[in-house]
C-alpha cells in the first residue's frame, strides 16, 4: 500500500514538475512532411494543420487524415493560414481560400494568400517579426515570432515571457523560428509548428488570479482601453495613470470617476469638481464645451453614449444631462421634466444598439427613448413607496438587462438572478453574455446562460478593499478589480465547476481527477491479481442469443426518428441562440455527433447544411419576436431582434428579406 501511494505522488509530482516542457507531438509521424505553416483548433479540439501538401485534420480517437481542397491536383496546394472566423473555417492557400465545413471544402476566392498579418502587435513585440498569434486562458497570449521563439503577454498586467531555445535545458522549444501556434483549451496544450521540425506542443502554467501594486496610495474608480491598447487607471484623488509608466495630474479635476473610451481611440474622463474633459493623442486635458468646472454637470459618475453619438451624463446632483458634440447644446432630465424621483444618479447605461439609455437610482431604475428623450420608470418587483436600490447597471451581449443591488444580482423586473443577500457594489457585462459583479472583498462571475446561473468565486485577493464601480472587463478574458494602490487581475477558471449551497460553484483541482483515476485503476488491478491467485476465473457472461433483425426498413418509423432527432437539434440550438459565437462544432459537441456525420444527417433530413439550418433557426426566431414586440413600453429595434438572437443588424435583416 506503501508503495502504491509513492507511486501515485511520484506521478503527481511528475506532471506538476513537466507541466512547462515541450514535447514533440505524438502525430508528427503520420503527417506526409514536417513542413508545417498553419496550426489552428476548432471549437471540438480538433487539430487543423496545414502543410506543404496540404490540409489534415487530427480529432481525438480517430486517425489523423487528410481533407483535398482540389480533388483532380496530383499535388495539394501548400496552406499558409487557416483562420476561424464566426463560425466559419477559412485555408488560405497559394492557389486561394477555401471554406471549410466538415470535410467537404468550397473555394472562395482566387486570392493569392501569404503569410499572417500580425495586428494590434503589443508595444514589447513591435520589433519582432511576428508569424501568429493564439488566445489562451486568463487573457494570455502567444505569439510567435521568426527568429525569438513565442512569447507569452498579458496586456492587463503588462507580463511577458519568452520561450526559446536553450542549450541548457533539454526540455525547451527546439527552435526559434515558429510559424504558427494555436491552443486547446480543453487539453491546455499549446501547439507550435516549428521550421522544418514538426509540431511540438507544452502546456504553460497560466495563474487566473494576479495582484498589481501600482505605487499610487489611492483609490482606483475607474479603467479603460485606449486606441493603442494602452491600459487607463483612474483615481479618487490622483489622477490618471497610462500604462502604469505616465500619471496625468495637471487635469481639471484628480478626483476622476469614470472613463469612457472614444471612437477616435482617445478617452473621454467624467471627474467630481471639473466636469468632462478629453485627453488628447499628446495626453493634454482638454475640458468638453459648456461641460466644464462650471457647468451643472461639474460633479458627474458616469457616461454613455447613443445611437446617434450623443453623450448622455449621469451627475451626482442634477440628474441626466444629453450633450450634442456637434452643437455644444445640452438637454437636462430631472424630477421636473421626466419620470424621475430623484436627481441623484448612481449610474447610466446604454441599450446595445445605442436607442435606449437607462438610469439607476436609490430610488428606481428609468428608461429613455435616445431620441425623443421620453422616459418611464421600469416596473420592478420592488416598486412602489419602496423602489429598488440600483448602485450599478449592466446590460449583456444578448440585451438583458441586469442590476448590481445591495441585496444581490436582480434583472430588469427586479427578480433575484444570483448572490441572494450579498451587498454588490459593482457590475460588469462580457462579450460572452456572462456578468463580473463585486463586494469590497470578493469578485464573482455569474454564468446568467443557465437556468440556475452558475457562480465562480475570487475571494483571495491578497486582503485588498475593492472599489465601488471599479470593475473593467478588459475583452482579452480577464477582469480588472480596482482597490487602493492595487489591482487585482482575474480571470474566469475553465475547470469543471460543483455545485454548492447557495448556487455558488467550487473548482475541483485537476489533480483531484488524477489522483482519483490512480486509486481506482490500481484498485480494479489489484482486484484482477487477487481472483486470479486464488484460482478463480472472472468468465464473460454468456449473452443470450439475439434473434437476426428484420431486413426491411420501416419508412415510417425512419421519419418519425428523423423528426424527434431534428427536435433535439431544434432545443439546442434555441437554447443558445443568443450566442452569436455559436458554431457547428459546439452543436456536433453537444448533440454527441462529429462535424461530419452532423453534416450528413442535418443535409438528408433538411437539404441544408448545419450553417444553412442555423441561419435560417434564427431568422425563423427573430421573425417571431418581431411578431410578438407589439404592446412593449420600448418596441424593440430590429438591431435589438438580431442581437438577441445570435446576429448582426446586417446579418439579420439581409435574410430576413430574403426569406420573406
Amino acid at each position: 500500500m506503501k508503495s502504491f501511494i509513492t507511486l501515485i505522488m511520484l506521478c503527481i509530482a511528475s506532471a506538476i514538475c513537466r507541466a512547462t516542457e515541450w514535447h514533440a507531438w505524438e502525430g508528427n509521424a503520420s503527417l506526409p512532411t514536417s513542413e508545417v505553416y498553419a496550426l489552428s483548433v476548432d471549437s471540438v479540439g480538433s487539430l487543423l494543420i496545414g502543410t506543404a501538401q496540404g490540409l489534415y485534420v487530427a480529432a481525438d480517437g480517430d486517425e489523423i487524415r487528410n481533407i483535398k481542397l482540389q480533388d483532380k491536383a496530383s499535388r495539394q496546394p501548400t496552406v499558409n493560414r487557416i483562420e476561424i472566423l464566426d463560425v466559419s473555417i477559412y485555408v488560405r492557400t497559394l492557389m486561394g481560400s477555401y471554406l471549410l465545413e466538415g470535410d467537404s471544402v468550397l473555394l472562395c476566392d482566387t486570392i493569392v494568400s501569404h503569410e499572417y498579418v500580425p495586428r494590434n502587435v503589443p508595444a514589447p513585440l513591435q520589433d519582432k517579426i511576428v508569424k501568429d498569434m493564439a488566445a489562451l486562458r486568463h487573457g494570455w497570449k502567444a505569439y510567435a515570432t521568426n527568429s525569438d521563439g513565442i512569447y507569452l503577454y498579458r496586456r492587463s498586467t503588462g507580463s511577458l515571457i519568452n520561450m526559446r531555445r536553450s542549450l541548457d535545458d533539454a526540455a525547451s522549444i527546439p527552435g526559434n523560428h515558429i510559424s504558427s501556434v494555436a491552443y486547446d483549451t480543453r487539453s491546455g496544450r499549446l501547439y507550435a509548428s516549428i521550421y522544418h521540425s514538426g509540431i511540438y506542443y507544452s502546456k504553460p502554467v497560466l495563474s487566473d488570479v494576479e495582484t498589481i501594486h501600482t505605487g499610487i496610495e489611492e483609490n482606483i474608480s475607474s479603467f479603460a482601453i485606449d486606441g493603442k491598447g494602452r491600459i487607463w487607471t483612474a483615481y479618487d484623488g490622483a489622477g490618471i495613470d497610462i500604462g502604469n509608466d505616465t500619471v496625468l495630474t495637471a487635469l481639471p479635476s484628480s478626483t476622476v470617476t469614470k472613463l469612457l473610451t472614444l471612437p477616435d481611440g482617445n478617452v473621454l474622463a467624467a471627474s467630481y469638481g471639473g466636469g468632462i474633459f478629453k485627453v488628447d493623442t499628446l495626453l493634454n486635458a482638454v475640458s468638453v464645451p459648456n461641460l466644464g468646472s462650471g457647468s451643472e454637470v461639474s460633479r458627474c459618475r458616469a457616461m454613455a453614449f447613443d445611437s446617434s453619438g450623443k453623450l448622455w451624463i449621469a451627475s451626482f446632483s442634477n440628474g441626466v444631462i444629453r450633450y450634442d458634440f456637434a452643437t455644444g447644446n445640452s438637454d437636462k432630465f430631472d424630477i421636473s421634466n421626466s419620470a424621475l424621483k430623484t436627481n441623484y444618479i448612481t449610474d447610466i447605461c446604454s441599450s446595445p444598439c445605442g436607442d435606449s439609455i437607462f438610469v439607476a437610482t436609490h430610488y428606481g431604475v428609468y428608461a429613455f427613448d435616445a431620441l425623443s428623450g421620453a422616459s418611464l420608470e421600469l416596473e420592478t418587483s420592488a416598486a412602489g413607496d419602496e423602489r429598488i436600490v440600483v448602485d450599478q447597471l449592466a446590460v449583456s451581449t444578448d440585451g438583458t438587462l441586469y442590476f448590481a443591488t445591495p441585496d444581490g444580482l436582480t434583472d430588469r423586473n427586479g427578480t433575484k438572478v444570483a448572490l441572494n443577500g450579498i451587498p454588490l457594489i459593482a457590475l460588469e457585462s462580457s462579450p460572452d453574455s456572462t456578468l463580473w459583479c463585486s463586494t469590497d472583498s470578493a469578485v464573482y462571475h455569474v454564468d446568467v446562460r443557465y437556468e440556475l446561473p452558475r457562480v465562480e468565486v475570487f475571494a483571495k485577493l491578497d486582503g485588498l478593499r475593492l472599489g465601488k464601480y471599479a470593475l473593467f472587463d478588459t475583452g482579452d478574458g480577464t477582469v480588472l478589480a480596482g482597490a487602493f494602490g492595487a489591482v487585482a487581475v482575474i480571470s474566469s477558471d475553465d475547470n469543471p465547476v460543483k455545485e454548492a449551497h447557495g448556487g455558488l460553484q467550487v473548482r475541483i483541482p485537476w489533480w483531484i481527477y488524477v489522483v482519483i483515476g490512480i486509486i481506482f485503476s490500481g484498485g480494479l488491478l489489484m482486484y484482477f491479481l487477487r481472483n486470479r491467485v486464488a484460482g478463480k476465473s472472472v468468465g464473460t457472461p454468456a449473452m443470450p442469443p439475439i434473434s437476426q433483425p428484420d431486413i426491411a426498413v420501416d419508412a415510417e418509423a425512419e421519419a418519425e426518428a428523423d423528426s424527434a432527432w431534428l427536435k433535439s437539434i431544434d432545443s439546442i440550438i434555441d437554447e443558445n441562440i443568443a450566442d452569436a459565437a455559436f458554431s457547428i462544432e459546439e452543436l456536433g459537441h453537444l448533440a454527441g455527433m462529429s462535424r461530419s456525420n452532423l453534416y450528413k444527417r442535418v443535409k438528408a433530413i433538411t437539404g441544408l447544411s448545419p450553417l444553412e439550418y442555423l441561419r435560417e433557426r434564427r431568422v425563423k426566431k427573430g421573425r417571431q419576436l418581431l411578431e410578438q414586440a407589439t404592446g412593449k413600453h420600448v418596441k424593440p429595434t430590429l438591431s435589438e431582434i438580431a442581437y438577441q438572437v445570435g446576429m448582426s443588424p446586417r446579418q439579420f435583416s439581409k435574410y430576413l428579406r430574403h426569406n420573406d
